[in-house]
């Protein structure tokens, strides 16, 4: 089985040398602007969006459809799926075979987002987005540094529709995974297995820099397209691994990524007479000055939680200034969050080109 899977690999990475290159993105005129329905998919947010707001285009995934990240830059770095609530913590093995979970209940119980308990933040990866505070540490050159790391797999897509105005984001629990992750060359070399098994599955990752990551599901052993490439998206609308100060991390739906690995910058204006509102706002007024280099520079700031039979809104008074990959600017402002009905998971916003 293992040589199999390391066979398996290698043809992926000379298909993927040879078949997968990606043509460069001709210059063109950006759009001028557009009202964009984020295509989320309901109450039980199913999907992670990509937005290009140049191009007026987006791309969907199911949010577990992939559960492990390989940077495709100089480092060696892996992140993990925080939309469904993965979490990763060291052990002490330096073998796969070998390594055990023995008290699974324990594990789950504080290698879990969501425990209120402050020292969960180490678990997962940096909510700013900073690669250098992955959960799982850079990948060394020598074998021996790379530990064994248990995964607390988080949950699939919930398939019950949830009461108006709330969600239901998560469905049964993923299990339990180990992995081990070496530096093979230029590439990555994954081991895992569920936890409780003795025996292991390989595969090679390779690095292709026209993405910012190489995805990879444990669940499913297959490689999945799930960014464009890496200077073709501004936005990502997804449920996100969020912290609360004092209190650990926490999922937090109708949450909106910047893409900082492509220097995607984000500042937010609020509507006031010392300020011009969303209409009246040019080129001129931008300040270099507000910009943030923060994944989390919109986060969940353009809405106001709802609850039971109390459908979130939107924040009327608030919009984005948002500086692309290739410097244009936009400005942005969210208008719904739920179907007329109410239902939740149908955000939309309405952008414009700053010229």
């Amino acid at each position: 089985m293992k040589k199999l899977h390391i066979l398996l690999s290698l043809f992926v990475l000379l298909f993927i040398s040879s078949c997968d290159e990606v043509e460069p993105i001709p210059e063109r005129e950006p759009i001028t602007g557009a009202i964009v329905d984020v295509e989320v998919g309901g109450s039980n947010l199913p999907n992670q969006v990509y937005i290009d707001l140049s191009t007026n285009t987006s791309m969907a995934v199911t949010r577990d459809a992939w559960d492990l990240g390989f940077y495709s830059g100089e480092q060696f770095r892996v992140i993990i799926n925080g939309s469904v609530k993965m979490a990763v913590k060291a052990s002490s093995f330096s073998s796969i075979d070998e390594a055990n979970l023995s008290d699974v209940e324990s594990f789950l119980s504080e290698v879990a987002v969501g425990t209120f308990d402050a020292a969960n933040i180490a678990f997962v990866d940096n909510v700013d987005g900073d690669l250098e505070q992955t959960a799982i540490e850079e990948i060394q050159v020598d074998n021996a540094q790379n530990p064994v790391y248990f995964v607390n797999m988080g949950y699939y897509v919930s398939d019950e529709p949830a009461d108006l105005g709330t969600f239901i984001a998560d469905g049964e629990h993923r299990g339990i995974y180990k992995i081990q992750i070496f530096r093979e060359g230029e590439t990555y070399k994954l081991l895992y297995a569920r936890h409780d098994d003795n025996t292991h599955h390989e595969v090679i990752i390779p690095k292709n820099t026209d993405y910012n990551f190489s995805f990879y599901s444990l669940m499913n052993e297959v490689f999945v397209n799930v960014q464009p490439v890496k200077n073709a998206w501004d936005l990502c609308y997804s449920v996100f691994t969020n912290e609360f100060p004092g209190y650990g991390t926490y999922p937090y739906p109708d949450f909106f990524i910047t893409n900082i690995l492509d220097n995607t910058l984000v500042y937010s204006i609020e509507e006031d007479d010392l300020s011009p509102d969303f209409d009246e706002f040019t080129l001129e007024d931008v300040d270099e000055n507000l910009f943030e280099a923060s994944q989390r520079a919109i986060g969940s700031t353009w809405r106001v939680s709802g609850g039971p039979n109390n459908p979130p809104t939107v924040k009327e008074n608030v919009f984005y200034i948002i500086k692309d990959p290739n410097g244009f600017y936009f400005k942005v402002k969210f208008t719904a969050i739920t179907n007329s009905v109410g239902e939740r998971g149908y955000p939309q916003f309405v952008f414009e080109l700053l010229q």
